[in-house]
This record gives C-alpha cells, structure tokens and sequence, in this order.
C-alpha cells in the first residue's frame, strides 16, 4: 500500500499523525512475534482501548518505558562507591601503617589506654 495514497482518516485509524508516520512504522521498524498469556493480551487490548490507540502503539510505548527505566538502574558497583563517598576519610597513611591501625600504637584501643 502507496502510503502518499492513503487517506489521512485511514491513517489516524490505524493509530498514526500523519501519513509520514505510516511510511516510517513500515520502512523502519522491524515485525516480532511474541506469546502472551490471554489475561495479559485483554489487559493490553482493554488499555489501547481507553486510550484510544492500537494496540502494537500500547506495547512499544510501555516497552520503551521499562527498558529505559531498567538502563537508569544501578549496578552494585555504582551504589558501593557512592556508599563509599558517604564514609568518613580515614588516615592518609592507612595502606602503609594498616598493622599499626589494626593492633598497635595507632588503634583505637591503643589511645583509649593513654
């Protein structure tokens, strides 16, 4: 189907602004198959419905959403060097005097003994 031909009331039914954007929905996306169980197909169909857009719109908009808030989600090691900038600083010598820190003259329990 010539998508310059096609009438712009045909193209709002299906979902789109204009005829521009049927063209690029048939030139730049690529088809899928997916499963879904019925109880979910019905809650998608009855959301396309109120929001009066079709349904393959419904999925790719609620798609897009969760993938970008699945990519906006920390990893382990983000959140462990922002708990580790909350930390007070420790001695600027520790990695040399770490012994000394641990169990000697430089513990806690060695100054609380002066």
């Amino acid at each position: 189907m010539d998508a310059t031909r096609l009438p712009l009331s045909l193209s709002n039914h299906y979902g789109f602004d204009t005829r521009h954007n049927l063209l690029y929905a048939v030139c730049c996306m690529q088809r899928t198959q997916i499963y879904l169980p019925e109880d979910l197909l019905l809650e998608l169909k009855l959301l396309s419905q109120k929001e009066e857009k079709p349904t393959a719109r419904v999925i790719r908009e609620l798609l897009r959403d969760s993938v970008q808030r699945k990519q906006k989600r920390k990893n382990a090691g983000t959140t462990l060097k922002e708990i580790a900038r909350l930390a007070a600083p420790g001695p600027r010598d520790l990695s040399t005097n770490l012994f000394d820190y641990l169990y000697g003259k430089k513990s806690d329990y060695a100054r609380r003994k002066k």
